[in-house]
């Protein structure tokens, strides 16, 4: 199924994709059983889909990042949820009345919804499904056929102990949150070195604690890293898909200024202007 029949041009990385023709779009798609998200950016289409589907007792399953579309469609508010080890703490970021768990292959988020890790972690709750429809012993023979030798399904053990994954910001202190917008310019060989973003930062007891949002880049909510304030001085760290980048600045009452510095030694200026906070539509939260 996609949001219509029209052909949709997968890529393959470097390599060229293929061409799938869905049977149906929202519009016409028949009445699911079980619906499975995956990994997406989603469309206007599919929350409002969701929420139908669900009001139709369909089983909704995510796996992977896909929880983010399933929380974006309102149907995990005030439930325990998890998503991809990687996004845990983005997606208590971005819909902090989620409890977000951490360490387990899946969660019953509700009778009808279940929310998985990464890769594998779909497997196992795919095989849960198949046990809660059809019991243990076809499960079994399920994961037996497949090759699948793991026992996640079973368990539902992750790795580490499973705890629950605040917000950076809570709830509570954010009636005291800051925002401030401004440009990051990336290194090369980005296309268009122009990336906006909005930092938000807030005192949280003794400590400060920040997110950035560079919502053209699909991070939202993205925490940052031993950040200090002290006598108007701010430092944090941007952790950029493992290379890490640090900024060392000033904050005054409408302005933070200072430099990137990349984990090779590279630096770039970045200028940050207090704002309003963003509008829903672009940086969404629940």
């Amino acid at each position: 199924m996609g949001k219509d029949r029209k052909p949709i041009h997968t890529s393959g990385g470097l390599k060229p994709g293929m061409t799938i023709v869905p049977d149906y779009g929202f519009a016409d798609a028949p009445a699911p059983d079980i619906v499975v998200v995956g990994a997406q950016s989603g469309d206007a289409q599919l929350g409002p889909w969701l929420r139908k589907a669900h009001s139709q007792h369909a089983l909704i399953m995510s796996v992977c990042t896909g929880a983010f579309r399933v929380a974006q469609a309102g149907l995990l508010d005030g439930k325990p949820a998890t998503t991809h080890h990687a996004s845990l703490e983005r997606l208590a970021n971005q819909y902090p009345r989620i409890s977000v768990r951490s360490s387990v292959r899946y969660v019953e988020s509700d009778p009808l919804i279940l929310t998985a890790g990464g890769l594998s972690s779909g497997i196992d709750s795919a095989l849960h499904v198949v046990e809660l429809y059809y019991g243990a012993e076809v499960a079994q023979a399920t994961a037996d056929y497949m090759e699948y030798q793991g026992q996640g399904w079973k368990t539902n053990r992750g790795a580490g102990e499973s705890v629950v994954v605040p917000p950076t910001i809570p709830l509570a202190d954010r009636a005291h949150e800051t925002f401030w917008r401004g440009t990051f310019l990336p290194e090369y060989p980005k296309p268009e070195p122009r990336m906006p973003v909005v930092l938000h930062l807030a005192r949280v007891g003794a400590q400060y604690r920040a997110t950035i949002d560079a919502p053209g880049e699909g991070m939202v909510g993205e925490p940052l890293h031993a950040v200090r304030l002290d006598h108007g001085s701010l430092h944090f760290i941007i952790p950029m898909d493992g290379r890490p980048v640090e900024f060392t600045g000033t904050l005054s009452a409408d302005k933070i200024s200072g430099n990137l510095t990349t984990h090779e030694g590279s630096t770039s200026p970045l200028t940050l202007d207090k704002t309003t906070p963003p509008p829903q539509s672009e940086f969404v939260t629940r």
